[in-house]
């Protein structure tokens, strides 16, 4: 309940304004709900359900998209207003890629205005990157295909660290990542961040 504004407010704040915004309330016991239904935006549908885990409630959410191009967003996490234009401009640089990913930066740090062509990754250089433990993919910076997703077995609801990095790597395994690494998400840190 703490964050769920400044997250939906990213959201309905972006420059391109064609999208759905699918909330999954994973079984939350604050006040989370009521917050989400304070907005009148014909574009948010609330889906509650018992709590899954942060991989059974992606999986839901991705599953009751209407749209082919999903991005997810944590509830603590923010866009900044240029982030899904610029995932959609990265469709167009790389339009067979298994997915897209923008740059991010954590909220403890200035941005970094460093300034770096776009790049493709196939699994070999996300391996190297990953075993070198730079992140090249953030969730809340994702932008998926649902029909590759859906043919991977999506999110890995039995197990609760890495579940991101496996899909993130059998998704390169079908393909390659499209990188942006202009800045357009902001990965908030707080004292109770899970990671």
């Amino acid at each position: 309940e703490l964050y769920i504004k400044n997250c939906l407010d990213s959201v309905l704040n972006q420059t391109h304004s064609d999208f759905e915004i699918i909330v999954i309330d994973d079984g939350s016991t604050d006040d989370s709900v009521r917050r989400v239904n304070e907005y009148s935006d014909d574009r948010i549908t609330l889906c509650r359900q018992k709590n899954k885990g942060v991989s059974g409630a992606r999986n839901v959410g991705i599953r009751k998209c209407n749209s082919n191009y999903i991005a997810i967003l944590d509830a603590d996490d923010e866009w900044l207003p240029n982030h899904l234009e610029n995932l959609l401009d990265l469709i167009k640089i790389y339009p067979d890629a298994a997915f897209w990913v923008s740059g991010y930066r954590k909220s403890t740090e200035k941005p970094s205005g460093y300034k770096r062509a776009n790049q493709k990754f196939y699994i070999q250089a996300y391996l190297d990157s990953t075993l070198k433990n730079t992140s090249i993919a953030w969730t809340s910076a994702v932008l998926i295909r649902k029909d590759r997703f859906d043919r991977t077995g999506g999110f890995m609801e039995n197990i609760s660290h890495g579940e991101d990095k496996a899909l993130w790597i059998e998704m390169c395994m079908d393909g390659y990542l499209g990188k942006s690494f202009l800045e357009t998400a902001i990965y908030n840190v707080y004292d109770n961040t899970l990671s």
